[in-house]
């Protein structure tokens, strides 16, 4: 649970990493605004780098007191070793990533969150020492 919890985005954002940390596989993974690996340390083979762009709130009433929705792109990358092709592991990771996020509703506290588009695999590219491929999940709140 972040620091945040107490606030919309901050439940938002524990929700979406709950339903990621539940990919199956026990990958590391690397939430925004992290070092990785720690020292001199050495990368895992394969794990999963997040980013998370939250959009511009709305409110669905005139009034103050109506529901508001939050939507944003909750992004998530496997990462692996160079070598491995597009078509090969990380793609196929990625693909099942896309999978474990479609047509969810996620609750943490009173903030529900969905899933509302079919999440997209992106085209893989290098990244410094490793293959990157994407994953993006559109996202809103229901309750906030």
């Amino acid at each position: 649970s972040s620091d945040l919890a107490a606030t919309p985005e901050g439940r938002i954002f524990d929700a979406l990493m709950r339903r990621l940390a539940s990919f199956p596989g026990g990958r590391r993974l690397v939430p925004p605004n992290t070092v990785y690996p720690v020292g001199s340390g050495a990368k895992d083979d394969e794990y999963i780098v997040v980013s998370h762009a939250p959009n511009v709130p709305l409110r669905t009433e005139i009034s103050d007191e109506g529901e508001k929705i939050r939507r944003g792109i909750f992004g998530m990358s496997v990462m692996t070793r160079l070598g491995v092709g597009e078509s090969g592991r990380a793609s196929d990771v990625a693909g099942a990533l896309a999978a474990h996020f479609d047509c969810q509703r996620l609750t943490e506290g009173t903030t529900t969150v969905r899933i509302v588009n079919l999440p997209q695999v992106g085209a893989g590219y290098v990244d410094g020492d490793r293959w990157r491929v994407p994953v993006t999940a559109e996202y809103e709140t229901i309750r906030v």
